[in-house]
Order: C-alpha cells, then structure tokens, then sequence
C-alpha cells in the first residue's frame, strides 16, 4: 500500500473546469486528445454521473465561444445555470452566529467544486440542533459565506464519528454531491484509515467479511449480524508494540457501514484503544475517545478527471504518542 506525503490533484488530463455563479465551464486543451462534438463531450466528462445529471448537461451544453474562436483540439464548453441558486442554508438557524474554535477547519484540497478538510476528534460533522456552530458543516458554511465562494454549501460525502480524526470530503454543491455519492456507493472512492488496536494481531494481513446490523439491545450500537448490510474491511499491520500489547493497522474500506471498522475488528477480539463502546477496557490518557484516524483518500474529479490523492498521519502513528 502506497504511503504519501501530503498530496493533491495530479495527472494532468488536459482538462480544467471552473464555476461562475451558476454556470460550469469546462476547457479542453489539446492534451485531452478530445475532437468529438457535444454529445460525445458530454458521454466523455459525466461517464459513472446519475443520469438525471447526464440529461441536465446534455440540455444545457453549448460551446462557450462562437464557433468561429473554436478548433478541433481546443474549445470550451459552457454548462449555463448548471448549478442551483444558493437558496437556503442545509444547515440553517446559525448564519450570523460565531464559529466555535473547535470547530475550526484545517482544509487540506480546495477548488470551485470540492474541499476535503482534516477533521479533530471530538468534534461532528452535522448540527444537533438549528442554532448548533459546533460542527463542521456550519463552520464550512461560515467560511464559504466569508470568501469567495459565497453561493457553496456544505455536503458531506462520508461519514466519519465524532471520535474520529482525519481528511472528509465535501461538495460545494447539490450537482457535485451526487456525482461524488454515485462515485462512493460504487467504491470508486478509495479510503483508508490508521487504527490502534487492543492487542497483538496474528495475520499480517486479512479480510474481515462479516454482515453488520443495529445492536437491538443499546441506543447507537452495531454488531455482526448475518441479517445485517454486506461489510467488508481489508487490513494490513503496520507495527506491533508487545511492550504496550497494541497493533497498528491500516484498514481499508470496500463498505461504509456505521461503525464499520469498529465492529469488525472489536467481533475479532481487538477493539479499537479506547473504544469502551465496543469491549475496550482501558481508557485513553490522550482525552481521545478511541485511536481511528481517516489517512488517506483518492478519487477522480467530477469534471477536470485529474486524480485527488491526500494523505494525512494518524498523531497515534508516533511511536511516542502515550496512549495510556
């Protein structure tokens, strides 16, 4: 498994895009080896998007330019009122309210469609309540209204706990969030996160393949259940502490189920370090809930197809780190 530093968009594909307001404009350089017309344009950009979406473009797509500034290698399409008005806030009731500090936002990728940001333990993605700042969405929210990007909206594509550390991927818009949420569903975004683990692993390696379901009998519990969704979690040991009796692993998801990693690695009796809910015993000293850490994602953009690769590194992952 490939370990990076930092990371971005890479793989120039001879294709860019921007937004302006409501429109989307996506340029074709002579490096996109593209001379179809407008409907094989649109086949090419939107392959794998809903089809509601394919049909929207294919009614909305013209050349930006007359046809006499165009060429068979360059040429810039436009998508008018492609995107919605901004309308109302998803997360309303807090649009002149304050950002909590600890719901600030380390933002690691950003362009006119996406931002993927390195989410703190302890602190939700969504609002509990209208009027709740403490969350990501509404601290994104408050930074699109501040900046340039005032017409965006925070939409989360996956889902991390409350306990959980690391990188989350957001649309700006409705458009994007559902080619991003296609894109997830069919596991053609890849994720991989950082686990320390209650004891000494046996495998190096191995596949967790077990259903999982509601725990019927406690509020907000999952467990193996052959009733239950499809689950499968891939992983691979990165180091073993005999001293300290804990394995650190990378998992990598095929599934997002709730609580997925957990359950799965709790069920082969080794709980996540300080995970009570799911059989740790041992409390953290850290003032971490549990030691799960979103590391790494890759995807293809919506609309440029250059590949978005990131990376971040577990604090846990330290040798140092005092987890007890």
């Amino acid at each position: 498994m490939k370990a990076l530093n930092g990371g971005g968009a890479s793989s120039d594909t001879g294709i860019s895009a921007r937004r302006e307001g409501n429109d989307l404009i996506i340029a074709l350089s002579p490096e996109a080896g593209f001379t179809g017309g407008v409907k094989e344009f649109i086949n090419h950009i939107f392959a794998g998007a809903p089809d509601k979406i394919i049909e929207k473009a294919r009614r909305l797509s013209s050349c930006a330019d007359p046809a006499e500034k165009q060429t068979a290698a360059k040429r810039d399409f436009l998508l008018a009122g492609f995107f919605e008005g901004p309308g109302p806030s998803a997360h309303s009731g807090f649009a002149d309210r304050p950002m909590r500090k600890n719901a600030g936002l380390i933002i690691e990728y950003e362009d006119d469609f996406i931002a993927v940001l390195n989410k703190p333990a302890g602190v939700k993605i969504h609002p509990d309540r209208e009027g709740d700042t403490d969350n990501l969405c509404a601290a994104l929210d408050a930074y699109f209204r501040a900046s340039a990007s005032r017409s965006a909206r925070a939409y989360p594509i996956h889902r991390l706990d409350i306990g959980t550390s690391g990188l989350i991927i957001f649309a700006k818009d409705n458009v994007t969030c559902a080619i991003l949420d296609r894109a997830l569903f069919e596991n053609r975004i890849e994720r991989r996160y950082t686990a320390a683990l209650e004891g000494l692993l046996k495998k190096r390696e191995g596949e967790i393949n077990l259903a999982i379901g509601r725990d019927r009998h406690v509020s907000n519990k999952y467990r193996v259940s052959p009733s239950g969704k499809p689950a499968v979690t891939r992983y691979k040991l990165i180091r073993a502490d005999s001293r300290r009796g804990i394995s650190l692993v990378e998992a990598v998801l095929e599934t997002g189920r709730t609580h997925q990693i957990r359950v799965h690695f709790s069920h082969i009796g080794y709980p996540l370090c300080g995970d009570s809910l799911y059989g740790s015993r041992h409390p953290l000293s850290s003032g971490r809930e549990f030691l799960l850490h979103s590391s790494y994602l890759k995807f293809i953009h919506p609309y440029n197809k250059k590949t978005v690769e990131l990376s971040s590194a577990a604090e846990f992952s330290d040798p140092k780190y005092s987890i007890r």
